[in-house]
């Protein structure tokens, strides 16, 4: 409206990544509470292999929640690198900005890899 282009700065692209990860981790722990609770009525609450009476979902909010989070601060995270290092080190920018992305990927897998009998 103004013929000015907007658009958020790298640091406050970053911060809204980082409040609605703050929000995903709220969402998931309603969740979480109204899972459990449906548990203890149901009568699972001693049975880790119950299934309970609940859709899928309720996992839709906090997931879309998170990819939302991700894409803005991985975003911003790399246009924070590309704006602070120097012309010759962009390759270094990108190269951090990838790693901090991958390097949660095996560590994921490691922790939820189960041990097989």
């Amino acid at each position: 409206m103004t013929g000015k282009p907007a658009h958020f700065s790298t640091k406050e692209r970053m911060g809204f990544g980082l409040f609605l990860s703050f929000l995903s981790v709220l969402v998931t722990a309603v969740v979480e509470v109204v899972r459990r609770s449906i548990a203890i009525k149901e009568g699972y609450s001693d049975d880790p292999q119950g299934v309970i009476p609940m859709s899928a979902m309720w996992l839709l909010p906090q997931n879309s929640l998170t990819g939302f989070a991700e894409a803005l601060h991985a975003i911003g995270q790399n246009k924070f690198y590309i704006s602070e290092f120097p012309r010759s080190m962009s390759s270094v920018a990108a190269a951090c900005s990838i790693r901090s992305c991958r390097a949660y990927g095996p560590c994921k897998e490691e922790m939820m890899e189960e041990e097989k009998p």
